[in-house]
């Protein structure tokens, strides 16, 4: 079963260099970065890829999540990210934890998958007098998803 396996491998590789793919294309997974800045109502970042990866860059839909009260992740607005790989959007924000998120996209033909990515939290908090502040936490940062 090992050997018959080995020889199956053996020839779809050999049909995807026959197609014009380089081993290194062939499934690749491009590492991405997601990023958040907010100031006031202005929601922006920029989405990037590892190894420079355009179409893992640009046009990727770029989803704001809130944290809700369980613990899991809600989108609360979504924005695709210009052809340079910047978003930016513009809504106001209640109290909690805020992220961005970019889904695992497969790239057509040989050309492999964008991984997903995550940006840190940012933090509304309430503070004396009942103002907002912004509290801006590190965990997380740009942290690459696992494909799944």
């Amino acid at each position: 079963m090992t050997r018959r396996l080995a020889v199956v491998c053996a020839l779809f590789t050999l049909c995807l260099l026959a197609m014009g793919a380089t081993p290194a294309q062939a499934g690749e997974l491009h590492h991405t970065h997601v990023t958040l800045d907010v100031t006031g109502s202005l929601w922006s970042g920029t989405v990037r890829a590892v190894d420079g990866t355009h179409d893992c860059e640009a046009h990727r839909e770029v989803l704001i999540q809130h944290q809700g009260a369980g613990g899991g992740w809600q989108m609360v607005e979504s924005q695709p990210s210009h052809p340079n790989g910047t978003y930016s959007m513009t809504f106001s924000n209640g109290l909690g934890s805020y992220r961005a998120f970019i889904k695992k996209l497969q790239l057509g033909g040989s050309q492999g998958t964008c991984a997903s990515a995550v940006s840190r939290e940012h933090f509304f908090g309430m503070c004396g007098g009942g103002g907002i502040s912004l509290r801006t936490a590190t965990r997380d940062y740009s942290r690459a998803l696992p494909s799944g």
